[in-house]
C-alpha cells in the first residue's frame, strides 16, 4: 500500500470503530479500510497534503483539534472480489457531490459512487468515489515529471482535452493544478481529482480567468518551454 495511506487497525481513537462501521454498513463488508496521511516527503508540494497530520496513533485530542479546524477526513476502503478502491471524504461545501456527478459520469474525474450522511454530523455528508489507484496506471503529475516532461506532447493533448470538457460542461474547477491533475501513461488520460472548490459558471469571465491560471501553471511546470506548450495546449483545448 502506498505510504500516503495507513492501516486504519494501526490508529488509536475511539471513534474509528464507528467510522468503520459506518463505511462497512454503506459500502459491504470485507475490505479494509486507509486512512490518508501526510507523508514527510510529499509536504512540500503544499497543504493539500496537510489536510491531515498524525503518526501512527491518531490521538483524540489532535483528531478533535483537526475537525473543529475543519479539516478534511478522507478514507481508502480496499475490497476484494472483484478488487475495488474507493475514497470517502467530507463534502467540501454544499452540492459539491453534484459537481463530482458530473465530472465522474463524463470521465473527467474519479468515478462518483454514492454521497451519504455523515454518522457525527447531520449537516454534512460524504462523498465515495473511485480511487485512482497506480496499480491501474494513475499518479499524480509530481510524481510523474520526468515521463511527462519526455512526452510533453501526449500530456499537454490530454490535459487540453480534459479543460475542454471540464469548461464547456459548465464547471470551473477553481484550484491548484499542480497537487490535483493525475495522469495515467498507459492510456494517455488526464483526470482532476478534489472538486471542492469548484463551481458551475457559464461565464465567459470566469473561463478566461481559469485558462490564464492553466497557463502560469504551464509554465511552472515547463519553465524551458513556455511558448510551444501554450500551444500545444491551445490546440487541444477548444471550447464551444
Amino acid at each position: 500500500m502506498s505510504q500516503q495511506w495507513v492501516p486504519i487497525d494501526q490508529l488509536s481513537f475511539r471513534e474509528i470503530p464507528t467510522i468503520k462501521e459506518f463505511i462497512e454498513l454503506n459500502l459491504g463488508l470485507g475490505g479494509d479500510l486507509y486512512i490518508f496521511r501526510t507523508p514527510s516527503d510529499l509536504k512540500k508540494y503544499g497543504d493539500h497534503y496537510g489536510r491531515i497530520k498524525f503518526s501512527d496513533e491518531l490521538s483524540k485530542k489532535s483528531f478533535s483539534k483537526l475537525r473543529k479546524k475543519k479539516y478534511d477526513l478522507v478514507f481508502l476502503y480496499v475490497r476484494d472480489n472483484p478488487l475495488m478502491y474507493d475514497i470517502i471524504k467530507l463534502e467540501q461545501k454544499k452540492d459539491e457531490s453534484i459537481i463530482c456527478q458530473i465530472t465522474g459520469n463524463k470521465g473527467l474525474g474519479p468515478v462518483f459512487k454514492d454521497s451519504l450522511q455523515s454518522p457525527f454530523n447531520h449537516n454534512t455528508k460524504y462523498i465515495v468515489e473511485e480511487f485512482l489507484a497506480q496499480a491501474d496506471g494513475w499518479n499524480p503529475i509530481y510524481l510523474l515529471q520526468k515521463t511527462i516532461k519526455r512526452h510533453y506532447n501526449k500530456f499537454l493533448g490530454s490535459f487540453g482535452e480534459l479543460m475542454s470538457d471540464i469548461h464547456n460542461n459548465g464547471i470551473v474547477y477553481n484550484d491548484t493544478f499542480w497537487k490535483h491533475i493525475f495522469y495515467n501513461p498507459l492510456n494517455n488520460k488526464c483526470q482532476l481529482v478534489d472538486f471542492g472548490n469548484s463551481f458551475e459558471s457559464s461565464n465567459p469571465t470566469d473561463i478566461y480567468d481559469e485558462v490564464l491560471r492553466i497557463n502560469n501553471f504551464l509554465y511552472t511546470f515547463f519553465p524551458e518551454k513556455k511558448k510551444e506548450v501554450k500551444s500545444i495546449f491551445d490546440k487541444n483545448y477548444n471550447v464551444d
